[in-house]
C-alpha cells in the first residue's frame, strides 16, 4: 500500500479536524526532513532547501512558536521573514480542503475544524484578545509611556497609530475600559 505524501500530518489534521494545528505542522515538517535527507525532489524541488536558500537573502526565525500554523504565517510576513515550509505547506491544505468542499465548508471550517457564530469566531476572539485588538496594543503602549495621564497617552496613541481614522479620545477610552473589565472578569472567573 502506498503512503500519502503526508499521510501521519493528514492523519493529525482528520483527528483535529482541520490542518491549521502545530502537531500537523510538525509531522509535515518531519517529512520535509525525510524528504531532504533522501534527496527526494517533488514539484519544484526539495521545499526545506528552497527555504535554506531564501533564508540567506532574509532572515527567518526559525524557532518562534505560534499558536496556530495560520498566526505564524501572518506573524512571518507581517514581520518580513518568510513562513517556514511545514506553515505553508499546513495552510495551503486548509485551503484546500476548503476549496474541494466546493462551498459545504466555511473558512472557519477548514481552519479550525468547526463551523461558527459571529460571536464564537475565531477570527472575532482574536480581534478582541490577540495583538489585532486596539485595545490590547493601546495596553500594552500606555504601560511604557512616562507622565502621561491616560486621556493624553490615548489622544497621541490614536495620532500615531490611526491618524485617518479620526477616533474621539472619550470614546476610545469608554470601550478601552470595557475591554479591561471583560479581562478582569476572564482572570476571575
Amino acid at each position: 500500500m502506498r503512503l500519502k505524501r503526508f499521510q501521519k500530518a493528514s492523519e493529525l489534521a482528520y483527528k483535529s479536524k482541520t490542518w491549521n494545528n502545530n502537531e500537523v505542522a510538525g509531522a509535515i515538517n518531519e517529512r520535509l526532513q525525510l524528504e531532504r535527507e533522501e534527496q527526494i525532489e517533488i514539484g519544484f524541488g526539495n521545499l526545506l532547501d528552497s527555504f535554506a536558500k531564501a533564508d540567506a537573502r532574509l532572515p527567518a526565525h526559525k524557532d518562534l512558536k505560534f499558536d496556530n500554523p495560520m498566526l505564524g504565517v501572518l506573524s512571518y510576513v507581517e514581520a518580513g521573514y518568510y513562513p517556514p515550509p511545514d506553515v505553508l505547506v499546513a495552510i495551503s491544505k486548509c485551503f484546500s480542503s476548503y476549496l474541494e468542499a466546493r462551498g459545504a465548508k466555511s473558512l472557519d471550517e477548514a481552519f479550525f475544524g468547526h463551523a461558527h457564530g459571529t460571536r464564537k469566531s475565531y477570527a472575532y476572539k482574536h480581534s478582541k484578545e490577540g495583538y489585532s485588538s486596539e485595545y490590547v496594543l493601546f495596553d500594552r503602549w500606555f504601560e511604557i509611556q512616562d507622565n502621561l495621564s491616560q486621556e493624553k497617552a490615548a489622544e497621541k496613541f490614536l495620532n500615531l497609530c490611526y491618524p485617518d481614522k479620526n477616533i474621539d479620545v472619550d470614546s476610545f477610552l469608554r470601550s478601552y475600559r470595557r475591554y479591561l473589565s471583560g479581562q478582569k472578569s476572564k482572570v476571575l472567573s
